[in-house]
């Protein structure tokens, strides 16, 4: 496992940029990793990384995601705090492999769009994420609202381990089809990216 360093984890929590910004009242985004990318995009492995990426202790990883989706470069993912009511309803249909990190409210989200791989970021006024790329906005859920995405944002598979949190990156688990709502998040503000189309 690799270890999420203290410094690292709470400056990985508070790091945000804001693209455009001519005043504090435009939305900001923040940022995905700029990492190397996998060797063949259709593997759904992610190579060169061991197959778990501790992230820190439940306590405090609830405490820095309690707000906004924490972003862990190691793991090239978001990772998201959701409600308890959020969780259990996910946890009902979810595939087995994400279950174990419901069971504490967690959800790992990989960065990249399955539209045509862009890194996508999370907006802070919408509480969605929002690729720059061609518009696909998406739940804190992962689940797709609008834009090209042929679904929704891939997760990864969440471990709890004697309280410390690590993400699985040893596979990605397909995001949910097109039109699924399983948790209902709407938008909270004003969008960072404009919805758009392929």
């Amino acid at each position: 496992m690799r270890s999420f360093g203290r410094r690292r984890f709470i400056g990985a929590s508070v790091a945000t940029v804001c693209v455009g910004c001519a005043s504090n009242d435009v939305p900001t985004l923040r940022p995905p990793s700029t990492g190397p990318e996998p060797a063949d995009p259709a593997d759904p492995s992610l190579p060169g990384l061991d197959t778990s990426v501790e992230v820190g202790p439940l306590a405090e990883v609830r405490a820095s995601a309690a707000d906004a989706p924490l972003y862990v470069p190691e793991a090239k993912a978001w990772l998201i705090v959701l409600a308890d009511d959020e969780a259990a309803t996910m946890a009902e249909t979810a595939d087995l492999a994400l279950r174990p990190g419901l069971e504490h409210g967690l959800l790992a989200l990989y960065e990249k769009c399955p539209h045509l791989g862009c890194r996508v970021p999370y907006c802070e006024s919408s509480g969605w994420f929002e690729c720059v790329c061609h518009g696909a906005h998406f739940t804190q859920a992962g689940e797709h609202r609008t834009g090209p995405s042929p679904r929704g944002l891939d997760p990864l598979p969440v471990l709890v381990d004697g309280g410390t949190v690590a993400i699985s990156v040893a596979e990605r688990i397909e995001g949910a089809p097109l039109g699924t709502v399983v948790i209902e998040q709407p938008a909270t503000g004003p969008h960072c990216v404009d919805a758009g189309s392929a």
